[in-house]
Formats: structure tokens, sequence, C-alpha cells
């Protein structure tokens, strides 16, 4: 398989560090390419999670592109904002389920679609947590 080569610094990670575009020039994958990236001493790296690994804490790689070699601010604010929004479902439930135990414990019952009324308006209203 003959492949090409570009081989360039990498302004996004410490100095030293490049980054190489392996375009495939013949087979079933021609045309695609492949990313790897080389510490200052020659060690490859072939995906984010092993740059991750073997930069530590040294270098914040959350919006880091891997095919680009750039950070993405934007890609950081995406993940973030999942994770927000992924911790209030959380936040959620857990508060229903407390007020379910609580009621209960203090003898105001409820009946099964009381609680799903109740489910209903706390996850349509957005400022309640």
């Amino acid at each position: 398989m003959v492949m090409e080569k570009k081989r360039m610094d990498c302004p996004s990670l410490p100095p030293g560090w490049k980054k190489e575009e392996v375009i495939r020039k013949s087979g079933l994958s021609a045309g695609k390419s492949d990313v790897y990236y080389y510490s200052p001493k020659g060690k490859k790296f072939r995906s984010k999670p092993q740059l991750s690994r073997y930069l530590g804490n040294t270098v914040d790689l959350g919006c880091f592109d891997f095919r680009t070699g750039k950070m993405m601010p934007g890609k950081m604010q995406k993940n973030k904002q999942r994770l927000r929004n992924e911790n209030l479902t959380i936040n959620k439930v857990l508060l229903r389920c407390a007020l379910m135990k609580t009621t209960q414990w203090m003898g105001l019952g409820g009946t099964g679609a009381e609680w799903a009324s109740l489910s209903l308006s706390l996850s349509r209203s957005p400022s309640f947590l």
C-alpha cells in the first residue's frame, strides 16, 4: 500500500510535538487519512486516549480535536452542557425519590397518578433545580 505522509509541528501541544497525516493512496480505503502524533522523543501516538494517558495532567485535552490537531473550545462547551444536563436529570430523579419517601414517611401517601403528575411537573420546570 502506497501512502503520502505530511508531518508538521502541532502548536496546540507542548513544543517539539509533531502531527503526521498519512493519506492512503491505494486499496479500498484510498483517499482516507490516518493521524499520528510524535512526542519530542519520537514516540508515536495513534489515538487521543493514548496521547492523554502519556501527557497526564500536563495538557488539558478536553477540547483537543485529534484529527485536526487544534483546540476546539466549542467542543468543550458541548461536553460541559451535556454533563450539566445529565447532572440535572439525575438530581431531578433523586429529588423525586426523596419527595416520595418523605411524604410516605409523613403519612401523606399518594397514588401512582399523583406521583406521575408531580414527576411531570418537575421535569417541565427548568428553574426547579
